[in-house]
């Protein structure tokens, strides 16, 4: 039986470990020798190979105060790439620092973790088109467009809520939720119109409403000055579409691709989803006619504010270069 050996230290043990492995000796017998169980040989190996570490790993210990500049570390990190864990936050910086102290930091400064939401991907070539529409658009005349766009509300589409600490808030769904789409006008001076509309909003539907319901809408509030604007849907940029809004209406300005953030009727179908979800509408017929009663609350004021950040969203895509906007 063979006599253990004696060590030093942790860190003499280890490479006499990594020695004895490289000369073809067996864990078991290395084990033997060591009073280490296999797997602690196995784990000193490993650790050599994938680190060249032979002293004990460093447990996370109470560690040192975060100092100024260690927090202004971690908030640039962040900023940089909001994907880091913890514990890479925590071996980034200079000073020995817990993974609890930065996570009680993040926690009292509002950090916290979530999931990310997506934006889309523009081409390089799109957020070029992206800074030449804003810069020719610093100036124009928001107070006579008319934006219109689609949304769609979905029975039983997952909400915010609020729960205790540790638990969730669970919300019944089916396979299939059926879903109520709607059209939307908005101007400076208050809504157009809105409606509802079943099926696809392809070219023939969209030219219906804007000959039945919004042209003629239009020109009653904005006078015969107004410009319509619309995203880069099929529907809006088909050619009979093109050809329609050039025989009935003013020459609309032109919207870059990949608008993503730039146009206020977004922000407003988000407000309105709020408010119809708060009703918890339980069945496609009361989806809606919540939507049709809280169409009827949009307000003037409303999309008069609407309306107030175009000059700033304009100024954000040339400021950002190009890129989507948060707004």
């Amino acid at each position: 039986m063979s006599s253990k050996r004696l060590f030093k230290n942790i860190e003499e043990r280890n490479a006499w470990i990594v020695h004895q492995t490289q000369k073809g000796k067996l864990n078991a017998e290395i084990a033997s020798k060591t009073g280490l169980s296999v797997r602690q040989v196995q784990n000193v190996n490993s650790a050599y190979r994938q680190f060249r570490r032979l002293q004990r790993k460093k447990g996370p210990g109470r560690g040192g105060t975060l100092t100024k500049g260690g927090k202004q570390s971690i908030r640039n990190a962040l900023k940089k790439t909001p994907y880091k864990s913890i514990k890479s936050l925590a071996a980034s910086l200079p000073d020995e620092v817990s993974s609890r102290s930065i996570s009680r930091y993040l926690k009292k400064v509002g950090w916290t973790r979530k999931k990310a939401t997506r934006t889309p991907k523009l081409t390089s070539r799109q957020k070029d088109r992206r800074i030449d529409w804003a810069k020719n658009h610093r100036h124009f005349r928001w107070n006579q467009v008319v934006f219109s766009d689609e949304c769609t509300f979905y029975l039983n589409e997952c909400r915010y809520g609020w729960s205790p600490s540790g638990t969730r808030i669970e919300q019944e769904s089916s396979v299939y939720n059926g879903k109520v789409q709607i059209w939307g006008a908005i101007s400076s001076k208050g809504p157009i119109t809105f409606g509802v509309y079943g099926g696809d909003m392809n070219g023939g539907a969209y030219r219906g409403v804007l000959d039945e319901e919004i042209v003629d809408q239009a020109y009653g509030i904005l006078g015969d000055n107004w410009i319509p604007q619309q995203d880069g849907a099929k529907a809006h940029t088909a050619k009979a579409t093109m050809n329609f809004l050039k025989g009935n209406v003013p020459d609309a300005p032109g919207w870059p691709a990949g608008s993503c953030g730039l146009s206020p009727i977004g922000d407003l179908w988000g407000a309105l989803k709020q408010r119809v979800y708060s009703h918890n509408p339980d069945t496609l017929e009361k989806l809606q006619m919540c939507i049709e009663e809280e169409t009827e609350h949009i307000t003037k004021k409303q999309c008069q504010d609407l309306f107030s950040t175009m000059k700033d969203r304009v100024a954000m895509v040339i400021e950002t270069e190009g890129e989507a906007i948060d707004w």
